[in-house]
């Protein structure tokens, strides 16, 4: 037990807590130690849940024709005056409520436990429930502003990009107000293409023909191309 109780880290001595008390109730059979074992390490660890679960499950289990009822539900006593949250003291109520209704024999206990339950741990389960389902509100809220934003930074940009093709259409000359050059820039600029392309096959055809007048001269006339190209 001093071993145990060490300077280990919370999970590692869980671990071989529990790894002592399997061997002590399965190995030694020595169900007493293992209880005394239990009962010490929730005197030094009275915040611990699985000590509480670990005790309930030897209780339960001690008896191989049928639980100790008194046993059982003096654990659970226990955990519900203990030092645990309210959240964890509301689920043993409940298990313990489940436990009675299922092997308990006094009428008396079973009604008892389900007033303490309605009374004073009911509404703890009802609101763990109901802020349970609460993110799942808040993650769709967070889609819808997400959304809204996205769809608002979406037309901010189109409109900033229109407005800059259009200043800089009217920079270049195709706004169409007074003491402009007319056509805007990129009419210029296709104007001024077809025209060299015109101009390049002119020479092109040009080119051949006088080769075809040179072969001529020389005996050796050859047909001369048809598709002039312009």
């Amino acid at each position: 037990s001093s071993g145990i109780n060490a300077e280990y880290g919370r999970e590692t001595r869980d671990f071989w807590i529990m790894k002592y008390v399997g061997y002590l109730q399965y190995s030694a059979k020595d169900i007493p130690a293992a209880r005394r074992f239990l009962h010490d390490q929730i005197e030094r660890n009275p915040r611990n849940k699985k000590l509480y679960v670990r005790l309930l499950d030897l209780e339960h289990s001690s008896d191989t024709s049928y639980p100790n009822s008194a046993a059982v539900v003096s654990v659970f006593n226990r955990a519900l005056s203990s030092s645990l949250t309210i959240e964890e003291k509301a689920g043993f109520s409940h298990r313990r409520l489940t436990f009675l209704e299922e092997y308990g024999d006094d009428v008396a206990a079973i009604i008892a436990a389900y007033d303490d339950h309605n009374k004073n741990w009911k509404t703890v389960i009802d609101e763990k429930k109901k802020e349970s389902s609460q993110p799942n509100r808040d993650y769709k809220r967070r889609d819808n502003n997400y959304s809204h934003n996205r769809n608002y930074n979406r037309d901010r940009n189109y409109n900033h990009q229109n407005n800059y093709n259009q200043n800089n259409f009217n920079n270049q000359g195709g706004g169409g107000g007074g003491g402009g050059s007319g056509g805007g820039f990129n009419m210029n600029y296709n104007m001024q293409h077809a025209q060299q392309q015109q101009q390049q096959q002119y020479q092109q055809w040009y080119s051949q023909y006088a080769q075809q007048q040179q072969f001529a001269a020389q005996g050796q006339y050859q047909q001369p191309q048809q598709n002039r190209g312009y």
